[in-house]
């Protein structure tokens, strides 16, 4: 789901905190940073595009990306309107948004405490173009009343 050269940024977790953020110039030095962040066991993710420089992983200096991406919190303890009560129910809803707007199925993801959705795209898509129709979604969610994590279908954070 990453586009295929560019620079590519990996973020280590401590508990909830960023521990380290590191940028690779190939998806093997990804993988190899993974595989040392798993083995001091550290959480990581892959920033989802790939960035013009490895000055930082902001909005702005991400070049393209590759996948059309939600965040479904989950949570039974909270009742804040933020969080599905379960991954089914979140899971039910998603189901309702693939099949109403004829969507292609999406991968998914356990993120532990709620889902990661990613529909891959064949090609990396300049960020701009990309922006464009990631809004259109996120819009869409929100119309239709589900639960997402907002700032995330368009990567409307200060860090992607």
């Amino acid at each position: 789901m990453l586009p295929p050269e560019g620079v590519y940024c990996v973020v280590a977790l401590k508990g909830k905190f960023l521990h380290s953020q590191t940028f690779h110039k190939t998806q093997q030095d990804v993988d190899t940073a993974i595989d040392l962040l798993e083995e001091a066991g550290l959480n990581s993710y892959i920033a989802v595009g790939n960035f013009i420089s490895a000055e930082n992983r902001t909005a702005p200096n991400v070049q393209s990306v590759r996948s059309f991406f939600l965040d479904l919190d989950c949570d039974p303890t909270i009742d804040d309107g933020k969080h599905y009560p379960s991954q089914a129910a979140a899971l039910q809803a998603l189901k309702g948004l693939v099949s109403d707007l004829k969507l292609p199925q999406p991968v998914i993801v356990n993120s532990g405490r709620g889902i990661h959705v990613y529909w891959p795209l064949k090609t990396a898509v300049p960020r701009d173009e990309w922006k464009a129709v990631a809004e259109r979604l996120k819009a869409t969610c929100l119309l239709r009343g589900m639960t997402i994590d907002p700032a995330v279908p368009a990567e409307d954070r200060k860090s992607v």
